[in-house]
C-alpha cells in the first residue's frame, strides 16, 4: 500500500514539474487543429520572441508549442517546399533563418519542431 502511494506521488510530482511544457504542447495542438503549418511557425516564433535571453523555460515552452502544433497542423502550399530534402542542407537552411535572432539555437529548435510534418518518416 505504501508503495502505491509513493508511486502516485511520483507521478503527480512529475506531471506538476512538466506542467507548463505539457500545457504549451496541448495549446499548440489545439492551435494546429485550426491553422496550417506556416501559422504554427509564426505563432511559435511570436511566443519565442517574448522570451528573455536565458529564460530556458520560456524557450522550451515555445518549442513545445511548435512541436504540438506541427504534429497536427495541415501542410499549406509552399510551406514545406522551402525546406531542403537533404538533412544537412535542411540544417544549414534553418541555421541561416536564425542567424539574426537573439536566441539562434531556440529559433532553430522552433523551426525544426514546426516543420517536422514536412519530412516523411520511414514507412510513410
Amino acid at each position: 500500500m505504501k508503495t502505491r502511494y509513493l508511486m502516485l506521488a511520483a507521478v503527480v510530482l512529475g506531471l506538476a514539474a512538466c506542467g507548463p511544457f505539457a500545457k504549451a504542447a496541448l495549446e499548440g495542438k489545439a492551435f494546429g487543429e485550426e491553422h496550417p503549418l506556416s501559422e504554427c511557425l509564426a505563432e511559435s516564433q511570436k511566443r519565442l520572441d517574448t522570451c528573455a535571453a536565458g529564460d530556458d523555460d520560456c524557450m522550451k515552452m515555445a518549442v513545445g508549442f511548435a512541436r504540438g502544433c506541427g504534429q497536427v497542423a495541415k501542410k499549406d502550399k509552399g510551406f514545406c517546399a522551402q525546406f531542403p530534402n537533404d538533412i544537412d542542407q535542411a540544417k544549414t537552411f534553418v541555421a541561416n533563418q536564425c542567424t539574426a535572432h537573439a536566441m539562434p539555437a531556440a529559433c532553430q529548435n522552433v523551426i525544426a519542431a514546426a516543420a517536422t510534418r514536412c519530412y516523411k518518416r520511414p514507412g510513410e
